[in-house]
C-alpha cells in the first residue's frame, strides 16, 4: 500500500500548489489594481499642490490691490454732486473767462460744491469723474464754449453752436482726473466772444456734475 500513499501525497501537495498559484494571481491582480489607486492619488495631490499654490498667489494679488484701490460702490465715504442753473441767462452779458456759478444742488454728498461759487473742493483725494452740459438757443444764433478748470489748468472743453434761429443745442463734455485736498474744480466761459442764450429751464438744463470713482 505504500505506493498508494506516494499517489495520495504527490496529489495533496499538487492541490497545495495550484492553490498557490491562485492565491499568487489574486495578490499580483489586487496590487497591481492598488498601484493604479496610488498613481491616480498622486496626481490629484500634485493638481491639488498646483491650485493651493495658485490660490496663494491670488489672494497676495488681491491683498495688495486693496491697499491701493478701494472701490466706493462697496465700502468707504463717498464724495459726488450734481448742480444746474435754475434760469437761463443771456451769452453776450456773461463775459469772457467767467464761471459758472450753478445754483441748485440737487446732490452734495460731501459738500465739496459750492452753489454761491460753483467751485467744487475735494474732501477727500483720489480720482474723480466730472462731467457738464451746456445748452443753447434764442432769437439768434446761439454759440457758446464752455471749458473744466482744475487748479488754473484747462484739463476739457466744449463749445455748442445752435447755427440757426431759434434753434437749441446742447454739449456735454467728460473727463477723469486725479485730485488731491486743495485742489479746485470749476466751468468757465472761453476766452472768445459769445451770443444767444444759455438755457436752462424744465425741459433743458444746463449742468455740472461730478463723483468720486476711488482713491
Amino acid at each position: 500500500m505504500a505506493w498508494y500513499r506516494i499517489i495520495l501525497c504527490l496529489s495533496f501537495h499538487g492541490i497545495i500548489a495550484i492553490r498557490n498559484d491562485i492565491n499568487l494571481e489574486n495578490l499580483l491582480d489586487r496590487m497591481e489594481t492598488y498601484e493604479k489607486k496610488i498613481a491616480k492619488l498622486e496626481m490629484e495631490v500634485e493638481r491639488m499642490s498646483v491650485i493651493e499654490k495658485e490660490a496663494a498667489e491670488l489672494r497676495q494679488i488681491v491683498k495688495g490691490n486693496s491697499r491701493h484701490r478701494r472701490f466706493l460702490l462697496n465700502e468707504g465715504p463717498g464724495v459726488a454732486f450734481s448742480a444746474y442753473k435754475s434760469a437761463s441767462f443771456d451769452a453776450t452779458s456773461f463775459g469772457l473767462r467767467q464761471t459758472f456759478i450753478y445754483d441748485h444742488v440737487e446732490c452734495n454728498v460731501g459738500n465739496g460744491y459750492e452753489n454761491f461759487t460753483g467751485i467744487f473742493r475735494p474732501s477727500l483725494p483720489g480720482t474723480y469723474a466730472f462731467t457738464w452740459t451746456v445748452c443753447a438757443s434764442g432769437s439768434v444764433n446761439s454759440e457758446i464754449g464752455v471749458e473744466l478748470v482744475i487748479d488754473n489748468k484747462v484739463h476739457g472743453s466744449i463749445y455748442v453752436d445752435s447755427e440757426t434761429h431759434a434753434e437749441e443745442h446742447c454739449s456735454t463734455g467728460f473727463v477723469i482726473h486725479t485730485l488731491k485736498t486743495g485742489d479746485v474744480v470749476y466751468t468757465r466761459s472761453q476766452g472768445a466772444g459769445h451770443e444767444g442764450t444759455i438755457r436752462s429751464d424744465k425741459y433743458t438744463r444746463t449742468t455740472f456734475s461730478g463723483w468720486l470713482l476711488f482713491y
